[in-house]
């Protein structure tokens, strides 16, 4: 999967998450940002690598309470076939060593949904002014 929407100026978001409350709360907070677009949301783990393929996006927000148990499955997969794939991982289960599990798996964040939340704009900026730069050189 080779992403050319940084060349467009538009940096493509995937949200997989666990409930449909979760993931508008998302989209409310990413879609507010300019050059940023939103891809559709899977209704399932299986559906989420199809649609990866599918939308080819820049960043993957994961929220790993998506699945339970197959989620950090689903986060070894998804870095394993996408490696470039910018993975911000957002769970209610943020200890040190579920961090460092997803760490480990893949996740280039961990953000602890009720209290880290509101970083992932800071985050998506970050990444748009990084490859921003490096398109310019």
């Amino acid at each position: 999967m080779q992403s050319n929407n940084m060349k467009n100026n538009v940096i493509r978001i995937f949200i997989a998450s666990r409930t449909q409350q979760d993931w508008q709360r998302m989209c409310n907070l990413v879609g507010l940002m300019s050059g940023v677009e939103v891809v559709r949301r899977p209704e399932n783990t299986i559906e989420t690598i199809d649609v990866l393929l599918e939308t080819a996006p820049d960043v993957l927000i994961l929220d790993i309470d998506m699945h339970k148990r197959h989620s950090i499955a689903l986060l070894q997969q998804v870095h394993a076939q996408y490696p470039t794939l910018v993975i911000i991982v957002v769970s209610y289960y943020s200890s040190p060593i579920c961090r460092r599990i997803c760490e480990l798996s893949g996740g280039a964040y961990f953000l602890d949904k009720p209290t880290e939340f509101q970083q992932i704009p800071v985050i998506i900026t970050s990444f748009v002014n990084k490859n921003l730069s490096n398109n310019q050189q």
